[in-house]
């Protein structure tokens, strides 16, 4: 899973490089419309590599904590989050894709009958869901950690240690 999001965020640089010669993170007024097309077109590749790589990164490190606690109810809790990151992933690779119809209408509003979501909403979903999967990551181990035979100085250590992923 980790050489997966390797892969994914290396395609998310690529493709991000590409948006900036076109003037990706400028204000609107200095965009030409072959600029605004070019950056709708790409729109969908940068959120989808973005999403699958975050994803990717949370379900390792999930699996590495199933590793280090094989107990019976910490695997169905992380296989719980493990499903819930998919579905997230799913049901954003699919909104990116169904949001505007035609998909041309996204980075062409030219199209007649063409029309859109609200992609508001869509990047506000998208941001929340990802904040709840980091803290789910965050909050999923602690209760094992707090089981372990330490003192509870260490204890509240290794949970700042954790809590600092969320930064």
């Amino acid at each position: 899973m980790c050489f997966l999001a390797l892969l994914l965020d290396i395609g998310l640089t690529v493709i991000l490089w590409g948006a900036f010669a076109h003037g990706y993170g400028e204000d609107v007024s200095q965009f030409g419309l072959d600029d605004a097309r070019f950056s709708g077109r790409i729109f969908i590749a940068i959120n989808t590599l973005w999403v699958g790589a975050a994803v990717s990164v949370r379900i390792s490190i999930i699996l590495l904590c199933v590793r280090i606690f094989p107990l019976r109810q910490f695997r169905l809790a992380s296989w719980l989050v493990i499903g819930l990151n998919v579905l997230t992933f799913l049901s954003i690779f699919l909104a990116s894709f169904l949001i505007c119809t035609p998909i041309y209408y996204a980075f062409d509003k030219t199209i007649p009958n063409g029309r859109c979501g609200d992609q508001r909403k869509f990047e506000l979903f998208t941001a929340i869901m990802s904040l709840l999967l980091d803290l789910l990551l965050v909050v999923l181990p602690l209760p094992m950690l707090w089981r372990l035979q330490m003192k509870k100085k260490k204890k509240i250590q290794l949970s700042f240690v954790f809590g600092t992923g969320m930064m």
